[in-house]
């Protein structure tokens, strides 16, 4: 990217946040408008990690965004933990990536079509557990409520704090060697060991990275709304709306998981608004167009477009 196009992508990056610093001024429906839409970004830059760098596509991802719930939950209602709030809001992700670190070595070993079924079943089976775990420790069907924690305008600086720095933590990962390594393995995995890359290593640490934002983003709502259930948690329509969304933007790009939250998430807010549930028709029919047409997603076809920007789009 030339020095210009550096200035710009900053230039743009900043005024972004600016923007969204200023929500919370605009009242609860306002932070709870943009509070979503920042998650979601959170959401699809974790996804992007596997499926965009890796080419491992999990249709189950969100189950790390419900483990990173839970635990957060789990620890701030049920043990003396509940005056140190922001022990159990780190514990969140933290229990997310260990739990990525144990089933990825397991989960990995398949590949394609397999190992996305494999991760719809352990979101299934996680949704199950919690359902049919005692009331007196994950709240079971009704979950945990919890409105002492609750504080909207700290969720929402958190979130927004959290989604910037993942934004750059991905930004530097990719064009860093171990992005280089992780973009060799989506390429030809079988020919990357050949060549001496410890693949089982870098997909289990990439897949790690990648649980740990989606159960950062777990952890960080119940402090939004002050409520958890395994329904909200491990809910798989979410995890198609953000791979819809990563695709819209362009998988295996830094901007693009975030311009893909943004615009489906406007879109689909809008009809959810004036067509109460159609907009699932509207998830599926995007995901028709994209892979028929823009399999690239949007920044995809700008490079297609614009020839000279091949390669230079972040």
């Amino acid at each position: 990217m030339s020095w210009k196009g550096k200035i710009l992508a900053s230039l743009v990056f900043i005024g972004s946040v600016l923007f969204f610093l200023w929500a919370p001024h605009s009242g609860l429906k306002t932070t709870t408008y943009y509070f979503l839409m920042i998650k979601y970004i959170l959401m699809a830059l974790s996804f992007n990690l596997m499926a965009g760098y890796v080419g491992y596509i999990s249709f189950g991802h969100v189950a790390f965004y419900g483990i990173g719930g839970y635990v957060a939950a789990i620890l701030v209602s049920k043990t003396p933990l509940s005056n140190t709030a922001y022990l159990c809001l780190i514990a969140g992700p933290l229990g997310a990536a260990l739990s990525g670190y144990l089933l990825g070595m397991v989960l990995l070993k398949l590949r394609g079509a397999y190992f996305a079924i494999a991760t719809i079943a352990l979101n299934e089976a996680l949704k199950v557990i919690m359902f049919n775990l005692p009331e007196t420790f994950s709240g079971g069907t009704f979950g945990i409520p919890m409105p002492s924690i609750r504080n909207p305008a700290a969720a929402y600086y958190l979130m927004l704090f959290c989604t910037a720095a993942a934004l750059i933590l991905v930004y530097a990962v990719v064009k860093s060697k171990l992005g280089v390594t992780l973009r060799a393995i989506r390429e030809d995995e079988d020919g990357a060991m050949a060549i001496g890359i410890n693949a089982p290593k870098y997909k289990v640490w990439a897949f790690t990275l990648s649980t740990f934002l989606m159960g950062l983003a777990g952890a960080i709502d119940i402090f939004f709304i002050g409520y958890i259930y395994p329904e909200a948690s491990f809910n798989i329509e979410v995890n198609v709306e953000v791979i819809a969304m990563t695709m819209l933007g362009g998988l295996g790009t830094v901007l693009g998981p975030a311009i893909g939250s943004v615009a489906l998430f406007m879109v689909a807010d809008f009809i959810w608004a004036k067509w109460p549930f159609s907009h699932l028709i509207l998830l599926g029919f995007v995901l028709c167009i994209l892979v028929l047409f823009m399999r690239r997603g949007v920044l995809g076809l700008v490079e297609e477009k614009i020839p000279s920007l091949r390669g230079k789009i972040l």
